[in-house]
Protein backbone atom coordinates (compact mmCIF):
# COMPACT_ATOMS: atom_id res chain seq x y z
CA UNK A 1 0.00 0.00 0.00
CA UNK A 2 2.87 2.40 0.76
CA UNK A 3 4.13 2.07 -2.83
CA UNK A 4 0.68 3.03 -4.13
CA UNK A 5 0.60 5.98 -1.72
CA UNK A 6 3.93 7.25 -3.10
CA UNK A 7 2.80 7.06 -6.74
CA UNK A 8 -0.57 8.58 -5.85
CA UNK A 9 1.26 11.67 -4.56
CA UNK A 10 2.35 12.21 -8.18
CA UNK A 11 -1.15 11.62 -9.59
CA UNK A 12 -3.48 14.35 -10.82
CA UNK A 13 -7.09 13.11 -10.95
CA UNK A 14 -9.36 14.71 -13.56
CA UNK A 15 -13.02 15.10 -12.60
CA UNK A 16 -16.06 14.95 -14.88
CA UNK A 17 -16.12 17.64 -17.59
CA UNK A 18 -12.59 18.72 -16.72
CA UNK A 19 -9.24 18.67 -18.49
CA UNK A 20 -5.78 18.59 -16.89
CA UNK A 21 -2.18 18.45 -18.06
CA UNK A 22 0.63 16.57 -16.35
CA UNK A 23 3.67 18.48 -15.12
CA UNK A 24 6.97 17.81 -13.35
CA UNK A 25 5.36 17.72 -9.91
CA UNK A 26 2.35 15.65 -11.03
CA UNK A 27 3.55 13.53 -13.98
CA UNK A 28 0.75 10.96 -13.62
CA UNK A 29 -2.69 11.98 -14.84
CA UNK A 30 -5.94 10.07 -15.20
CA UNK A 31 -9.61 9.89 -14.36
CA UNK A 32 -12.18 7.72 -12.67
CA UNK A 33 -15.95 7.14 -12.73
CA UNK A 34 -16.11 6.67 -16.50
CA UNK A 35 -19.59 5.17 -16.65
CA UNK A 36 -21.44 6.86 -19.53
CA UNK A 37 -18.58 9.29 -20.28
CA UNK A 38 -15.33 8.73 -22.15
CA UNK A 39 -11.77 9.51 -21.25
CA UNK A 40 -9.41 11.22 -23.67
CA UNK A 41 -5.64 10.94 -23.35
CA UNK A 42 -3.35 13.10 -25.47
CA UNK A 43 0.38 12.53 -25.15
CA UNK A 44 3.46 14.43 -26.37
CA UNK A 45 6.47 12.15 -26.62
CA UNK A 46 8.68 15.18 -27.33
CA UNK A 47 7.69 16.97 -24.11
CA UNK A 48 6.86 13.89 -21.98
CA UNK A 49 3.55 15.52 -21.17
CA UNK A 50 0.01 14.14 -21.09
CA UNK A 51 -3.41 15.74 -21.15
CA UNK A 52 -6.49 13.91 -19.86
CA UNK A 53 -10.13 14.91 -20.30
CA UNK A 54 -13.22 13.33 -18.72
CA UNK A 55 -15.78 13.89 -21.49
CA UNK A 56 -19.56 13.72 -21.14
CA UNK A 57 -22.25 14.70 -23.61
CA UNK A 58 -21.03 18.33 -23.65
CA UNK A 59 -17.98 17.23 -25.62
CA UNK A 60 -17.81 20.35 -27.84
CA UNK A 61 -17.14 22.66 -24.87
CA UNK A 62 -14.54 20.31 -23.45
CA UNK A 63 -12.86 19.98 -26.85
CA UNK A 64 -12.36 23.75 -26.86
CA UNK A 65 -10.73 23.52 -23.41
CA UNK A 66 -8.49 20.71 -24.67
CA UNK A 67 -7.20 22.83 -27.55
CA UNK A 68 -6.73 25.87 -25.30
CA UNK A 69 -4.60 23.82 -22.89
CA UNK A 70 -2.56 22.31 -25.72
CA UNK A 71 -1.75 25.78 -27.04
CA UNK A 72 -1.16 27.31 -23.58
CA UNK A 73 1.30 24.52 -22.73
CA UNK A 74 2.90 24.77 -26.20
CA UNK A 75 2.15 21.14 -26.93
CA UNK A 76 0.80 21.84 -30.40
CA UNK A 77 4.24 22.06 -32.03
CA UNK A 78 4.97 18.33 -32.19
CA UNK A 79 2.96 15.21 -33.04
CA UNK A 80 0.47 14.20 -30.35
CA UNK A 81 -0.78 10.70 -29.74
CA UNK A 82 -4.37 10.31 -28.64
CA UNK A 83 -6.49 7.56 -27.15
CA UNK A 84 -10.23 7.57 -26.48
CA UNK A 85 -11.24 5.32 -23.58
CA UNK A 86 -14.91 4.30 -23.32
CA UNK A 87 -16.90 4.34 -20.12
CA UNK A 88 -18.34 1.16 -18.63
CA UNK A 89 -21.89 1.90 -19.83
CA UNK A 90 -20.93 4.19 -22.65
CA UNK A 91 -23.64 4.38 -25.30
CA UNK A 92 -23.17 7.87 -26.83
CA UNK A 93 -21.18 6.56 -29.76
CA UNK A 94 -21.47 9.86 -31.61
CA UNK A 95 -19.09 11.39 -29.04
CA UNK A 96 -16.37 8.83 -29.79
CA UNK A 97 -17.04 9.07 -33.53
CA UNK A 98 -16.98 12.88 -33.50
CA UNK A 99 -13.81 13.09 -31.41
CA UNK A 100 -12.11 10.45 -33.57
CA UNK A 101 -13.10 12.32 -36.74
CA UNK A 102 -11.79 15.65 -35.41
CA UNK A 103 -8.45 14.13 -34.39
CA UNK A 104 -8.21 12.27 -37.73
CA UNK A 105 -8.84 15.54 -39.60
CA UNK A 106 -5.91 17.09 -37.72
CA UNK A 107 -3.45 14.38 -38.81
CA UNK A 108 -0.40 14.52 -38.73
CA UNK A 109 -0.56 16.62 -35.55
CA UNK A 110 -2.78 13.95 -33.97
CA UNK A 111 -2.01 10.25 -34.42
CA UNK A 112 -3.76 7.35 -32.72
CA UNK A 113 -1.85 5.86 -29.78
CA UNK A 114 -0.86 2.30 -30.57
CA UNK A 115 -2.00 0.41 -27.49
CA UNK A 116 -4.48 -2.35 -26.92
CA UNK A 117 -7.36 -1.20 -24.74
CA UNK A 118 -7.69 -4.67 -23.23
CA UNK A 119 -4.12 -4.67 -21.97
CA UNK A 120 -4.50 -2.97 -18.58
CA UNK A 121 -5.01 0.53 -19.97
CA UNK A 122 -8.14 0.96 -17.93
CA UNK A 123 -9.76 -1.12 -15.26
CA UNK A 124 -13.21 -1.43 -13.81
CA UNK A 125 -13.65 0.35 -10.51
CA UNK A 126 -14.19 -2.45 -7.96
CA UNK A 127 -16.86 -0.38 -6.16
CA UNK A 128 -18.74 1.08 -9.14
CA UNK A 129 -19.81 0.09 -12.64
CA UNK A 130 -17.24 2.50 -14.11
CA UNK A 131 -13.78 2.53 -15.66
CA UNK A 132 -10.70 4.37 -14.44
CA UNK A 133 -7.18 4.91 -15.75
CA UNK A 134 -3.88 6.56 -14.88
CA UNK A 135 -1.02 7.38 -17.27
CA UNK A 136 2.58 8.24 -16.38
CA UNK A 137 3.87 10.85 -18.84
CA UNK A 138 7.49 10.21 -17.82
CA UNK A 139 7.44 6.60 -18.96
CA UNK A 140 4.53 6.57 -21.45
CA UNK A 141 2.97 3.73 -19.48
CA UNK A 142 -0.41 3.16 -17.94
CA UNK A 143 -0.11 2.79 -14.16
CA UNK A 144 -3.78 2.25 -13.46
CA UNK A 145 -3.17 -0.60 -11.01
CA UNK A 146 -0.37 1.28 -9.24
CA UNK A 147 -2.26 4.33 -7.94
CA UNK A 148 -5.19 4.84 -5.63
CA UNK A 149 -8.62 6.10 -6.70
CA UNK A 150 -11.73 7.24 -4.85
CA UNK A 151 -11.57 7.97 -1.12
CA UNK A 152 -8.05 6.55 -0.85
CA UNK A 153 -6.82 9.03 -3.49
CA UNK A 154 -8.35 11.98 -1.63
CA UNK A 155 -6.90 10.76 1.68
CA UNK A 156 -3.39 10.74 0.22
CA UNK A 157 -3.84 14.17 -1.37
CA UNK A 158 -5.25 15.73 1.82
CA UNK A 159 -2.29 14.34 3.83
CA UNK A 160 0.06 16.16 1.41
CA UNK A 161 -1.57 19.48 2.29
CA UNK A 162 -0.97 19.05 6.02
Amino acid sequence: MQEKDELTKLFKLVNMNEVAVSNDEMPIVGTQALATCVGVLIYSEKYKCALVAHVGTEWQNLLESIFELLIKNELDSAPLEYLIIPGYYYNHYEVVENLSAIFADLYPLFVPMQVSLDNGVYIKDPKLPAHQFAFDARTKKFVTNQVLFGKEYFDVQSNLKK
